[in-house]
């Protein structure tokens, strides 16, 4: 205790310094040691995302059951995907009807990663995969297709599972043992929290609510660096963002952000009226792209 036997002036330092260290504490940049002001007085900064799943990716146990599940009935994620965008965060059905429809789409998420895990673009068999993937729910949302077809490809990988080989179909039944297809998923994980966000953003944007997903300009900054190219680590992301920040000025930055965050996206997940990777276009923004 703090105030225990006669140790009240030692108190009393040990409290001012509390009080000192917490207001220097409140001027630190996100993830780091650099005192810099805030980028509006007063505000928060919050790099939180308003994801749908729970960003953590996929367990073994869950792809097992959800592949050997043959009682899913996809016409309900309609249903509940039209009942979730009536609702916003903080109101009362919210947080029940965004687990109800994390779990839909977990179940929909697997049953297109093992249709596309067991088969190959070389495999007699990839047109009807398509068209089963195709019917469920619409299939992968364009959007989040590059990181998708990343996960895959790190998947089949993983397995062993050889490409451009005479006898494909054998290769290709490699990722029919769920099993080893579960743990094959669990071991790319990174590509599959990279998927998992890029699927929520897609429904954000489907929605016409892309701005809601990321809601501050910090958000959308840390957003770009999760999802560019292979994307990195929330670790690693916060680390890109810290180091941009020392560069330009966390105003400079930040503003910046907040166009791009602001500004109308296509379906595809690009700039409308450019063909540049989110990245790409921020750092021309921020004119780091030499």
């Amino acid at each position: 205790m703090l105030w225990r036997g006669n140790s009240y002036i030692v108190g009393v330092l040990s409290m001012t310094m509390l009080v000192l260290t917490a207001a220097g504490c409140a001027a630190e940049s996100f993830g780091g040691g650099n005192r810099e002001p805030s980028p509006k007085p007063g505000r928060t900064f919050n790099p939180k995302l308003n994801r749908i799943g729970t960003g953590s990716g996929f367990q073994r146990q869950q792809i097992v059951a959800a592949v050997q599940n043959e009682d899913v009935n996809f016409t309900q994620i309609e249903e509940i995907r039209r009942k979730f965008w009536k609702t916003k965060p903080g109101e009362a059905d919210y947080d029940a009807l965004r687990k109800q429809f994390a779990e839909v789409l977990v179940e929909k998420d697997i049953q297109l990663l093992h249709a596309a895990a067991t088969t190959s673009p070389n495999n007699p068999n990839k047109v009807f995969a398509k068209i089963t993937m195709n019917a469920t729910d619409g299939g992968v949302p364009d959007a989040a297709l590059p990181a998708f077809n990343r996960w895959v490809k790190a998947i089949r990988k993983h397995l062993g599972i050889r490409e451009g080989v005479k006898y494909q179909g054998i290769e290709d039944a490699k990722a029919s043992d769920l099993k080893r297809l579960a743990a094959a998923a669990e071991a790319t994980d990174h590509f599959a929290k990279q998927y998992e966000t890029m699927r929520d953003w897609a429904e954000y944007l489907a929605a016409g609510r892309q701005e809601d997903f990321y809601p501050t300009p910090e958000s959308y900054a840390l957003f770009v660096l999760l999802t560019d190219g292979d994307g990195m680590t929330t670790d690693e992301a916060t680390s890109k963002l810290n180091e941009l920040i020392k560069k330009t000025g966390k105003e400079v930055l930040l503003e910046a952000a907040d166009r791009q965050r602001k500004h109308p996206k296509t379906q595809k997940g690009l700039l409308q009226g450019s063909k540049s990777r989110l990245l790409t276009e921020l750092m021309k923004e921020l004119k780091l792209d030499n």
